[in-house]
């Protein structure tokens, strides 16, 4: 896949996730933010891979069983709940800037 998109980088540090520019493509001011060549934007991890697996052929991202797909859920769930929700709430209330 990576043959097949263009990875830009996102100042997140520097606010550039803030800018009136990046907010046109993703008014939540999250990452990841993918934008299609239609010019459409999907933003949120969880549907990012699921445009991805309903896209392009390989293996996929959410599993192929009835035991894998719901263990993986909840893995990328615990993820966001225990890592990413802490982190991003450090960053907030840290540093002023990101606020």
């Amino acid at each position: 896949m990576t043959d097949q998109a263009k990875f830009v980088a996102i100042d997140v540090m520097g606010g550039e996730h803030r800018t009136e520019a990046y907010g046109k493509k993703n008014p939540d001011a999250t990452v990841p933010c993918l934008e299609l060549d239609n010019g459409t934007h999907i933003a949120v991890c969880n549907a990012v891979i699921e445009y991805i697996n309903a896209t392009f052929d390989g293996p996929t991202l959410t599993g192929t069983t009835p035991k894998e797909r719901p263990h993986i859920s909840m893995m990328n769930a615990r993820a966001e709940a225990g890592l990413l929700y802490a982190v991003g709430a450090y960053f907030h209330h840290a540093i002023p800037e990101l606020g």
